[in-house]
């Protein structure tokens, strides 16, 4: 090869070169403008996030206690008698949970193969009547222990205020709707029982004497029980 045709060949592959280089620059225009300078910032789409709210929980409900009157135990005055029982001494409860909650009633020493426990207050007396298991309450009753003393000033009562000592019209007059389920003796002098249910089968009786109150049940039937100790 002369060197004539070597300096030849040399420019016209430098001229394609550049050639190629400047249809290549052509072909994308701007490409040196989409390369962020060293001065400059890229920031971010202005297009905002979609915020997410965390879900709030919403707090589940607290169970609402039944409302229960406050009662001193050692006042039988502030007792309650209900369907349920007698103050701190629940129908279908445990007599083992009640002894601790007598206040001022003292417990009598019954037989082994009686199926009760009996409390005394002064003039007061509230039996527990037991299951066959000698364990549970199976009805309630609140009455006169001692005719020689009052009663009715710190006896149990009812919410219409009805307790031992109460008249028979007093009871009559808080308690329209009871009627009279029974009666025990002869005579001039009988005890009249009457008695008033609820829906789920409990009954209140109450057994009057000489038109007073002398005692009042918490039981299953409308009749109260025979002798527990017999």
């Amino acid at each position: 090869m002369s060197k004539t045709r070597g300096i030849a060949s040399f420019f016209a592959t430098a001229v394609g070169v550049g050639a190629v280089l400047t249809l290549l620059s052509g072909c994308i225009p701007g490409a040196e403008d989409e390369l962020p300078k060293a001065s400059e910032t890229v920031t971010a789409s202005e297009t905002p996030a979609a915020s997410v709210t965390p879900p709030i929980a919403s707090a589940a409900p607290s169970p609402v206690a039944p409302a229960s009157p406050d009662i001193n135990l050692e006042d039988p005055s502030s007792w309650l008698i209900d369907f349920g029982g007698i103050g701190p001494v629940p129908y279908d409860g445990q007599i083992a949970d009640v002894r601790p909650s007598m206040g001022a009633f003292v417990e009598d020493t019954l037989p082994d193969y009686c199926p009760a426990a009996r409390f005394r207050e002064g003039s007061l007396s509230l039996v527990a009547y037991l299951a066959d298991d000698f364990s549970t309450i199976t009805g309630i009753s609140i009455g006169r222990w001692d005719r020689s003393g009052p009663v009715s000033t710190y006896s149990p009562r009812t919410a219409e205020g009805i307790g031992v000592g109460a008249t028979f019209e007093e009871l009559l007059t808080a308690h329209p709707t009871i009627t009279k389920s029974g009666e025990y003796g002869g005579g001039d002098n009988p005890t009249l029982y009457y008695a008033m249910p609820n829906s789920s089968g409990m009954w209140l009786v109450f057994n009057v004497q000489s038109d007073v109150v002398e005692s009042i049940d918490v039981r299953t039937t409308s009749r109260p029980p025979s002798e527990y100790c017999s």
